[in-house]
């Protein structure tokens, strides 16, 4: 809760002024209803003189004014809280992203973020308007209402604040409790609905000339029924609630007509005080009308806080000056996880990594191949023990140098809605064509390239959605060939490649990677690459194959 009213806090001053006109909204509608009575009442009694009626007609004059302008100061001030919460909110989430490790955000898919960057945000900024500046308008009006009939009738006081705050405050925090679970749900159905759909239309050509339409189909009206479900149980306790505090707003002016007639029966209030008092009280149950919708959306509201927080605040290396003084990596004792309420992904990992090895380091899915490449990328901060780069701890290390000094390809590698040229010429922007065309080449792109009439000027589209899977992974890999880094760190590198161009791939590679140090992670063995090591890593535990050599 902490890091949520962190992300709350930029707009407060704009929400405390918002609820302060919402409060003077609703209180000049109080003194409006009651001075309307009044002046109706005490007119009715045909007073010998009109100047007895003068200060009710002034003031009803100056409730009617007074309320209108108060009305406009909290809209303008609402919107500006608004639009205050939604620049701050975007920009600092932006950041979060801008700075957090790779693995993080290429684990979750693009729809996901999408949502997260727009429909969550929205949510949050709604806590303001919906949840934080009802419930002070809330409570000052009840101090309010109760201050003015402890002056016009004490007895009264309590039973009117009572009826006020249990219509407004036990009834929505009801609705709340109801609906904070389906709230939470709603938020990652639909976020999981978003995250299949832009999936789905990204890779719809290759669904289209598959089997797999059909599927992928009901995946997503599966997806969407869970969102519809949700949304129609939030819908459903909204319009109870909605009309249970209308019918409290209805059978609060009630009891408070007989409570008021039997104090006019005991003479302690004035007959020509009654409509006033009543019709008072009824006019403040305006300040709870708000919380009626925004209280059962409540749960969406912190679920969407959640999932932005959950964009790890990662503070980014600077110039330190620090460089690798050569290219061996060690690593004693590395213990890796995600957050300090979640599981070990790596535990008391031990590597040696001369330099000029090749290593190759094998396992299943999610026993951390992936995050060992990012630790050692830099890209995910370690928890416990030393990993070390050429003699200097990696943590200490320059940006700029340990980017020089290394060449990585993730397990989900990025290709821009660019040409062929620009996405490789990424890894060394003074690389020229000859340089890159070799790139290519030794990645077994050299074919595709030269078939393609606009060569390397052949823009990929976006995401690459030009080149098919195991194409995108070899132009990655190009720009690790391209690099000069003394240092590669591979994920995964022939993934989606037929047995016979990975073996025609790996040999390339291992020829071009003599001399440097290289770590790969891979499901599959590596034919036609001899390693000086072999590991295998499952459930976070890093252990040496018995006989290093060819892999597989």
């Amino acid at each position: 809760m902490r890091g949520l009213g962190d992300l709350l806090r930029p707009a407060g001053r704009a929400v405390a002024w918002a609820s302060l006109g919402g409060t003077v909204t609703v209180l000049a509608g109080v003194g409006l209803m009651a001075t309307s009575a009044y002046l109706i009442s005490r007119a009715a009694l045909h007073p010998p003189t009109l100047l007895l009626l003068l200060a009710p007609i002034a003031g009803v004059r100056f409730f009617s004014a007074l309320r209108a302008v108060a009305r406009y100061g909290e809209r303008v001030m609402t919107h500006d809280a608004t639009f205050r919460v939604l620049a701050r909110l975007k920009v600092r989430i932006f950041a979060r992203m801008a700075q957090a490790p790779p693995p993080v955000l290429l684990g979750a898919a693009g729809g996901d973020w999408l949502r997260r960057v727009s429909a969550d945000v929205d949510r949050l900024e709604r806590l303001y308007a919906d949840g934080i500046g009802p419930v002070v308008v809330l409570f000052a009006v009840a101090g309010g209402l109760g201050l003015w009939l402890a002056t016009a009738g004490g007895r009264l006081a309590g039973l009117a604040v009572a009826l006020l705050l249990a219509t407004g405050g036990l009834v929505p925090f009801v609705a709340w409790r109801l609906g904070a679970r389906s709230g939470a749900a709603l938020v990652v159905a639909e976020a999981g609905w978003a995250a299949r759909l832009v999936d789905t239309v990204r890779g719809l050509a290759d669904l289209l000339s598959g089997a797999e339409a059909e599927r992928v189909r009901d995946e997503l009206v599966a997806a969407g029924d869970a969102v519809t479900g949700q949304r129609r149980r939030l819908d459903r306790i909204g319009a109870v609630t909605v009309g249970l505090m209308t019918l409290g707003a209805q059978a609060a002016g009630w009891v408070m007509l007989g409570a008021a007639a039997a104090a006019v029966r005991q003479g302690w209030l004035r007959g020509v005080e009654l409509a006033a008092v009543v019709l008072a009280v009824v006019a403040a149950f305006e300040s709870v009308r708000p919380l009626a919708t925004a209280f059962p959306t409540l749960g969406e509201s912190a679920a969407a806080g959640r999932r932005l927080l959950a964009v790890p605040d990662t503070p980014r290396r600077g110039g330190s000056g620090r460089r690798p003084a050569g290219a061996d990596i060690r690593v004693e004792g590395l213990g890796v996880r995600y957050g300090a309420d979640r599981p070990w992904v790596l535990e008391d990992v031990h590597l040696a990594v001369p330099q000029g090895a090749h290593v190759a380091v094998f396992g299943p899915s999610g026993g951390g191949k992936s995050t060992l490449v990012a630790v050692l990328a830099g890209l995910v901060p370690y928890q416990r023990g030393q990993v070390r780069l050429g003699g200097e701890e990696l943590s200490a290390l320059d940006e700029a140098a340990l980017r020089a000094h290394l060449a990585v390809l993730l397990q989900r590698p990025y290709v821009f809605a660019a040409s062929l040229r620009d996405n490789v010429r990424l890894a060394r922007r003074e690389a020229d064509d000859a340089e890159i065309l070799a790139a290519l080449e030794a990645v077994g792109l050299g074919p595709l390239v030269a078939g393609l009439p606009q060569g390397l000027d052949t823009p990929v589209g976006e995401l690459g959605r030009h080149l098919s899977g195991g194409e995108r992974r070899r132009l990655a890999l190009a720009r690790v060939v391209l690099s000069r880094a003394p240092v590669w760190l591979l994920d995964e590198p022939f993934a989606g490649l037929d047995a016979p161009t990975a073996e025609a791939v790996a040999g390339r590679l291992a020829a071009l990677a003599a001399g440097r140090t290289v770590l790969v992670v891979t499901h599959d063995p590596v034919p036609g690459w001899r390693f000086d090591q072999v590991w295998r890593v499952d459930a976070g535990r890093l252990t040496a194959v018995a006989r290093p050599g060819p892999a597989g």
